[in-house]
């Protein structure tokens, strides 16, 4: 089981680094690009696809995470920093549920009306979401690179396990 417990932690660890580079370049890198250099509607509708996209592989994400952590606690012994980190992953997918199918469809349904962010009283509904759903990104965020270390932890203690144990054997 040492093995497998290895396995879930590394895949695990992987899926999380995806999701939180995701963030970082879809919040760093690719919406400022996309309003800066293209023009209004048009920049609206690019970001629409490309955060309709990213929901999709971010709950992709947070399945996979929580797969991983079903199959740890149905074969692997399940300890206190197991727990904390799937906390810390319900929690993301929480909030990556909320993104995904309230504060987002609110943001698009306002931008195919035309409201203008800021600009009136639309624009200030839109300029509220928008501003939730980025402190909402910032959450998963940092709930994410908590279970990554929770993960790095995990991991070493399991490697130092299983050296412990091979040392032992040779001995």
């Amino acid at each position: 089981m040492r093995n497998l417990s290895f396995f879930t932690l590394c895949m695990g660890s992987l899926a999380s680094s995806l999701w939180v580079g995701g963030l970082v370049v879809v919040g760093a890198v690719v919406a400022p690009a996309v309003f800066q250099n293209i023009p209004a509607p048009l920049s609206g509708d690019v970001m629409i696809v490309v955060l309709h996209r990213f929901h999709m592989f971010v709950l992709g994400c947070a399945l996979f995470m929580l797969a991983m952590e079903g199959l740890r606690a149905k074969f692997c012994e399940v300890r206190r920093l197991d727990w904390v980190r799937l906390f810390l992953i319900c929690g993301a997918a929480g909030m990556a549920l909320i993104q995904t199918f309230l504060l987002s469809p609110g943001i698009e349904s306002l931008y195919r009306a035309g409201v203008v962010r800021g600009s009136g009283e639309q624009g200030r509904e839109l300029q509220t979401i928008h501003s939730i759903a980025e402190k909402i990104a910032h959450g998963q965020l940092l709930l994410l690179l908590a279970a990554f270390v929770i993960y790095l932890l995990s991991g070493a203690t399991s490697f130092q396990s299983r050296n412990s144990a091979n040392h032992l054997m040779d001995s």
